[in-house]
């Protein structure tokens, strides 16, 4: 009975070993299905100058049309012989034709708004300012009394009215609004009873458009205008774009240089060069003044080429080496990066994240090539976090984001994050996360972009900002061949040895650490150079270093693998196949259970057909025996036959 037992037991124990065996073998055939089709389909994320490529949006994939907030002001009409006539000249026989450059100052003033340069006619008179222009007067900050209040404010002869612009495209990048007779303000009643504006058009009006560009410093990017009357341009509250005063259509530009200066140009005043401090990678705001102030034409047209905008937030990003590996060329890079929210009046979602990486080593023999690797990092929740108070170590909470891939399924922010408007708690969040160097000989120079996609009321943006660490590995000189050992000589006879005298006490021997002097050397001078981890509220025992830079592919569906099963390998091979631990607990359990199944498989087979060989066994034993009797039986007959016909015969 007992025996009965154990088998059964022994059969219920292969049974359970042979389907965990099963299972096991199939996670190891998807692990390594996983790895063949990586090894055979490893292809980069396509980018855009290390902006995912899928990100699709007004800043990077340049749609046909750019639509953004303009405010104008509806000016009254200024009778001929009005005090300060500033609106209306040409019903007054006067006329101008040429830029009046230096009416307003060359930094805004503390409202964002232009500062003229004279304070009173007098000045503007004695300056040989066109008469035109003669009351173009104020003070810094614009004062209520100032002519110039009413350009960009509500008063009495002026109203705002918040309208919207659209840019469309007509190059690659180059988009452009307006042109001939452009009268946005036709359908207001403020100004409807001026006599110019009862010709039919709407003469008489001004107008702030401001939009945030990311600057590349790249040579591509540039500002035209072409029209009439005033034009100022600001960047980073800086005038680059002069071509004021009452006139003609006129043309005018700027350009950004590759080392972040400007080329400006105004048809009747030429070019220039200024410097205002841009570095690549600045956002900055570009405020475009207009002002109408005349019949009987208006003109205007902008065209805007090679420029990153709009941008409805700015980024920063810092690189450092936290520490370097114990006996190893590697070093851990942290990485810490911030967005802020640049609108002050709405809320901006950030949906998606990426940080792009180009490490560089170079020979400093010039003998070999560089070593160039670039790739994404694969951010998850173990090695990104994230706070809207950095101060606080206790704030700081992990960020889940989708693997990176080739479609708008990567990068995503599994939870998208909320940036208040600026100037409010929360207008910034904060990023920290970690990296490991390739450790190459060589000098290396580790370039790291950091790009956000947000959404502001349904319009997409992006902004980035990067920065780069150094470091040199020495190359291990090759040892040196061993030099021959020299004959031996022959060894001369010692000499007599001289009486030694009594042991005196000394004092300690190494003047410099004199109470060490008698431990163990190591402990007298210990190394400042042994690697420790730094003390930071982010590393802990629980941190998964990210790979080494750069290493960071796609694994496309190539048709080995179907659809379904597609995603998994793209969403988590970082986290599975790239887990050793979770291989070795999957080949000890394959390894166990089919031992088991190997040692107990002879318990899965039925008792029935146990009994039933034993029983065949039995019958043939009996079978064997019988006929071995009827054998004996027939030896026996014939001789008592034989002997019976003998004595027959006889």
């Amino acid at each position: 009975m007992k025996k009965a037992k154990s088998s059964i037991i022994k059969a219920r124990i292969a049974r359970v070993a042979r389907v965990v065996t099963v299972f096991a073998f199939l996670i190891l055939a998807v692990l390594g299905v996983s790895s063949v089709v990586k090894a055979l389909s490893l292809e980069s994320i396509a980018n855009e100058n290390g902006i995912p490529a899928s990100w699709e949006v007004a800043s990077l994939g340049n749609p046909e049309t750019i639509t953004v907030p303009i405010t104008y002001w509806d000016q009254r009409q200024d009778k001929c012989g009005a005090e300060n006539r500033q609106f209306e000249w040409t019903m007054c026989n006067i006329t101008a034709s040429t830029a009046q450059q230096g009416l307003v100052q060359d930094q805004l003033g503390a409202d964002g708004l232009p500062v003229p340069a004279y304070t009173s006619a007098a000045e503007t008179r004695a300056a040989g300012v066109h008469q035109t222009s003669r009351y173009v007067t104020g003070h810094n900050p614009v004062q209520t009394t100032d002519n110039f209040y009413r350009w960009f404010h509500n008063t009495e002869l002026s109203q705002s009215y918040e309208r919207e612009v659209t840019f469309t495209r007509t190059g690659d990048n180059t988009y452009t609004y307006g042109g001939a007779d452009i009268f946005p303000l036709d359908n207001v009643d403020f100004s409807a009873d001026d006599s110019a504006t009862r010709t039919g058009h709407n003469f008489h009006f001004t107008a702030h458009l401001s939009v945030p560009v990311k600057i590349a410093a790249d040579g591509t990017e540039r500002f035209d205008f072409a029209g009439d009357d005033d034009v100022w341009v600001f960047l980073n509250d800086q005038l680059v774009l002069d071509i004021g005063g009452l006139h003609a259509k006129l043309s005018g530009w700027f350009t950004v240089n590759t080392d972040g200066t400007l080329t400006t140009y105004v048809e009747t005043a030429g070019t220039k060069t200024i410097d205002i401090g841009l570095e690549p990678g600045d956002v900055v705001n570009l405020d475009f003044f207009y002002a109408e102030r005349s019949t009987s034409a208006s003109n205007t047209l902008i065209t805007i080429t090679g420029m990153n905008w709009p941008i409805s937030a700015d980024s920063d990003v810092d690189a450092k080496l936290a520490y370097q590996f114990e006996d190893s060329d590697k070093y851990l890079v942290e990485f810490n990066s911030s967005i802020s929210n640049r609108d002050p009046e709405n809320t901006i979602t950030l949906e998606r994240l990426a940080a792009y990486i180009n490490e560089t080593t170079t020979d400093p023999e010039g003998e070999s090539p560089d070593i160039v690797t670039t790739g994404y990092l694969p951010l998850d929740a173990d090695t990104i976090s994230y706070t809207t108070t950095p101060s606080d170590p206790d704030s700081w909470q992990p960020l889940e984001l989708t693997a990176p891939a080739n479609s708008t399924s990567g990068f995503n922010l599994v939870t998208p994050l909320t940036l208040a408007p600026d100037g409010s708690t929360g207008d910034t969040i904060y990023f920290r996360y970690f990296a490991e160097t390739s450790g190459n000989p060589g000098t290396t120079t580790i370039r790291n972009q950091t790009n956000f996609y947000t959404t502001l009321d349904g319009a997409a943006g992006v902004t980035y900002d990067y920065d780069t660490v150094q470091y040199t590995v020495v190359a291990p000189e090759p040892e040196p061949e061993p030099e021959p050992e020299p004959e031996p000589k022959p060894e001369p006879e010692p000499e007599p040895e001289e009486p030694e005298e009594p042991d005196t006490p000394v004092g300690p021997t190494d003047p410099e650490n004199p109470d060490n002097a008698e431990d163990d050397p190591d402990d007298a001078n210990p190394s400042d150079d042994v690697p420790t981890i730094p003390d930071s509220d982010i590393i802990d025992d629980n941190l998964v270093f990210l790979p080494p830079l750069g290493e960071v592919v796609y694994v496309p569906n190539t048709g080995v693998i179907s659809d379904a099963v597609a995603a998994i390998f793209e969403a988590e091979f970082a986290s599975v196949v790239l887990s050793q631990g979770f291989i070795m607990a999957v080949l000890l359990i394959f390894a166990g259970s089919f031992a088991l199944y190997f040692s107990f498989r002879q318990y899965l087979q039925p008792a029935t057909r146990r009994v039933s060989r034993n029983t065949s066994s039995s019958s043939s034993t009996n079978r064997s025996r019988s006929t071995r009797s009827n054998s004996r039986t027939t030896k026996s007959t014939k001789s008592t036959r034989s002997t019976n016909s003998r004595n027959s015969r006889r």
